[in-house]
């Protein structure tokens, strides 16, 4: 936007060229050639001229330049050219349309040429390209004004600058109205395929009034209208005045890119006028609409709607009629931005009672990319049985009110506030519902009080209040709903729906919360209503209900409510956590940060070619159990062959899972079992019946399997014969056994010294007291025919 600007200041600065001339006699004309010569270019007044009425003066394509001494006098004309530019300032140079009663017009057409038609003229690429022309691009087709137009007249005139480039006014425009209810005139600047800057003020305003009014009517004439259209750029540097009209000053502004607003626009209604009502903006733009201060100490900028109110007097009686603000309308393909110190306000003011209710305006504000309001925006209406405006911003985007930004809809009977953003919703300043208290008395007995609150709703996926919502009223309170995905109350939040005096009459108010997955106040915030008010938490979200760490009276009811979630624009990605089916969540649904807009690591997208129309991370193989590892963040293939049973062997055999079974993994070392492996159980394990088997027990002779006992021996062996005598004897360090046995030699059937011997020693009571088997390596003693073994 600065590189234009300068661009447009770079053609006006060259164009200033001021020296004195002596004023000469008026020239009258009728035609262009009566000004210049058909060959000259540019086309040079220098002098003083009238033009005839109604005077068409067609220069084809050629420039046109009123220099210094130069003036256009003219009640209705039309001027087609090619660049238009008036050097100056001089009050003698620039375009005057005398004070006539008769209608009056002016208008200038600066065009260009078709590029396969240099003599065409055009002013958009639309009107070469239907001829088969080419594109409108031969020559400049700027308007560029630093001197006046002079348009105060008994009844304002229309004026028409239209231009195939830029059209830069660099100095004032005046199409006022100044007869007997002489009405404003009209202005229409527009540049089909440049940019508008307005750095010269505007005035468009009717004749003030004359003397009062009986009964209702009016000297005051009718309102003007301004219509700004740009293919690219609008830019409002300069004041901008369409006030005082008994109703309805209109301002229509469409940008094709950016509408930027430095300077104060003002529609006003005119206080002692009929009606007094506040005009109408429309305002759109391709992208942003800015409104930020002005001057070099940034100075406020006001854009004003403001209602009037009027005396009328009658034969009997005077009376206040009181006048209403007027509406703006506001589309945005792109943001809203309202800087600190910038202001829109559409009031009804009035401090007294009026027999017709003052009403402050309504704001309609469509933004798709979002809006920042760090300004006030109000419509409010004082006096008794005032009724608050209607602001409704609505955004595809994230919106937030600024730390600085006001809504406010005060009066005796408050307006509402809706704010939806398909985005974030941030509340940081302020939002006024509440119903202004306002004190009356008949004379006797105490007096009575009025002021019904107004109505809150806040929208978005994300809802933040960190400022003030102030609702509440003597009659009745407010109505306040917040509805998001998550909502979050800040330590610095302050909801406050009370009544704003000692005495109410009806003390109620009513707070809903539709919360998809969370609502959290944290400690310090405030959220509070008379005792008679109702206030309900519902959420969606079993598994989080909400966490009130704040103060909120009354008490609130919660209520889980199955679905919430899903209505309110609550999917899962994009709040944080990762849930079924994510791969990731950074906190935002936006592509290429390395997790896309529907929480899938974008990582592994790359890794899987044909993504999406191939499952996330597949490689094609039947082998392995693809997926995206949320934490690493890159594709993991897992052997899909893998089974539970420790008894199989798995292999990949030409792109498919094979298995076999190993019976000898089964081996469960029970003699009496079958052991096998199956590869759909894992082991099995059969009792076996009648085979030979080993109890391991030297007291029995022959043991066989039985299908549920085990290994049994139903021969148990008969003592050895002889003698065995044990004693003991207790020393300072140890207890010493001594066991000497006595065996027929026809009895051992293998030498000790091979066998070795085991030793159990039990007590009465059939406990254990050694168990142990001592190697026959370690006996020493005589062998056959002696057989005396010793084991020490």
């Amino acid at each position: 936007m600065k590189a234009q600007r300068a661009t447009w200041w770079a053609v006006a600065s060259l164009l200033v060229t001021v020296a004195h001339v002596d004023a000469v006699e008026e020239t009258q004309v009728s035609t262009a050639d009566d000004l210049c010569p058909s060959w000259a270019n540019p086309c040079v007044i220098s002098i003083p001229v009238t033009v005839d009425s109604p005077g068409d003066l067609d220069f084809g394509l050629r420039d046109v330049m009123v220099t210094q001494g130069g003036r256009l006098r003219a009640e209705r004309a039309a001027i087609l050219c090619g660049t238009f530019w008036i050097e100056g300032p001089d009050a003698r140079i620039g375009i005057i349309i005398p004070d006539t009663d008769a209608y009056a017009s002016f208008s200038i057409t600066a065009r260009r040429g078709c590029s396969l038609s240099e003599s065409t003229p055009c002013l958009d690429d639309a009107a070469c390209a239907s001829s088969g022309l080419g594109t409108c691009s031969i020559g400049d087709g700027t308007i560029s004004l630093n001197a006046k137009i002079d348009g105060e007249r008994n009844l304002g005139p229309d004026v028409e600058l239209r231009a195939a480039g830029d059209i830069v006014v660099g100095n004032s425009i005046t199409i006022n109205g100044t007869g007997l209810e002489g009405s404003a005139g009209n202005l229409t600047l527009h540049s089909f395929t440049g940019n508008v800057l307005m750095a010269g003020t505007i005035k468009i305003k009717p004749a003030p009034p004359r003397g009062k009014p009986q009964n209702g009517g009016s000297y005051v004439g009718y309102a003007g209208e301004l219509t700004v259209v740009a293919e690219n750029d609008v830019e409002v540097s300069a004041a901008v005045d369409m006030s005082d009209a008994s109703c309805c000053s209109a301002m229509n502004f469409d940008a094709g890119r950016d509408l930027r607003i430095r300077h104060n626009l003002s529609r006003n209604g005119l206080s002692e006028a009929d009606e007094g009502e506040g005009g109408p903006a429309h305002m759109y733009t391709g992208r942003d609409l800015i409104v930020e201060p002005h001057g070099p100490t940034d100075d406020e900028t006001f854009i004003t709607a403001n209602g009037g109110n009027m005396l009328f007097h009658s034969d009997n009686y005077s009376y206040w009629e009181a006048g209403r603000g007027g509406y703006t309308k506001i589309h945005t393909r792109g943001a809203f931005l309202v800087e600190r110190k910038a202001q829109f306000h559409s009031d009804s003011p009035r401090d007294d009672c009026a027999d017709g209710l003052p009403y402050g305006g309504n704001f309609y504000i469509d933004a798709d990319d979002g809006f920042f309001i760090d300004g006030p925006i109000t419509s409010r209406a004082t006096g008794c049985g005032g009724r608050g405006g209607y602001v409704y911003l609505d955004s595809y985007g994230d919106g937030t009110i600024g730390p600085h930004g006001v809504v406010d809809v005060s009066a005796t009977r408050a307006g509402r506030v809706i704010l939806d953003a398909s985005g974030n919703l941030d509340v940081i300043g302020t939002i006024d519902t509440r119903g202004d208290t306002y004190t009356y008395s008949y004379g006797y007995g105490d007096p009575s009080f009025s002021g019904n609150g107004g109505w809150v709703r806040l929208e978005g996926d994300d809802l933040t209040v960190s400022g003030d919502v102030l609702l509440g009223g003597v009659e009745g309170g407010s109505s306040f709903a917040a509805d998001a995905c998550r909502i979050r109350a800040t330590s610095t939040a302050r909801i406050d729906n009370r009544c704003p005096e000692v005495y109410c009459e009806e003390e109620w108010g009513e707070e809903v919360f539709y919360a998809g997955q969370s609502m959290i106040a944290e400690p310090g915030s405030r959220i509070v209503a008379e005792a008679g008010s109702s206030a309900k938490i519902y959420y969606g979200d079993p598994n989080r209900p909400p966490v009130l760490g704040g103060t909120f009276e009354p008490a609130p009811a919660l209520v889980y409510k199955s679905g919430l979630g899903n209505k309110y624009r609550c999917p899962p990605c994009g709040d944080g956590e990762i849930a079924e089916g994510e791969t990731c969540d950074d906190w935002n649904v936006t592509d290429g940060d390395g997790c896309s807009a529907t929480c899938v690591n974008e990582h592994c997208i790359a890794e899987t070619p044909g993504y999406p129309a191939n499952p996330l991370c597949d490689d094609a193989g039947d082998c392995t159990n693809d997926r995206c590892d949320p934490l690493a963040g890159v594709c993991v293939h897992e052997p899909a062959c893998a089974d539970a049973f420790a008894c199989t062997e798995e292999a990949c055999v030409d792109g498919a899972c094979s298995v076999t079974a190993v019976d000898a993994l089964c081996d469960d070392d029970d003699q009496c079992t079958t052991d096998l492996c199956n590869t759909a159980t894992g082991c099995v394990h059969s009792g076996l019946v009648g085979v030979a088997c080993d109890d391991n027990d030297l007291c029995t002779q022959t043991s066989a399997c039985e299908d549920t006992a085990g290994c049994v021996a139903a021969d148990p062996r008969s003592a050895l014969s002889g003698r065995m005598s044990i004693t003991t004897r207790a020393t300072a360090t140890d207890d010493v056994l001594v066991a000497k046995l006595e065996v027929p030699a026809s009895e051992v059937v293998v030498p000790v010294t091979e066998s070795g011997v085991g030793v159990r020693l039990v007590d009465g009571g059939g406990r254990v007291l050694i168990d142990t088997y001592l190697p026959g390596a370690l006996f020493s003693g005589r062998p056959a025919p002696q057989f005396d073994y010793r084991f020490d």
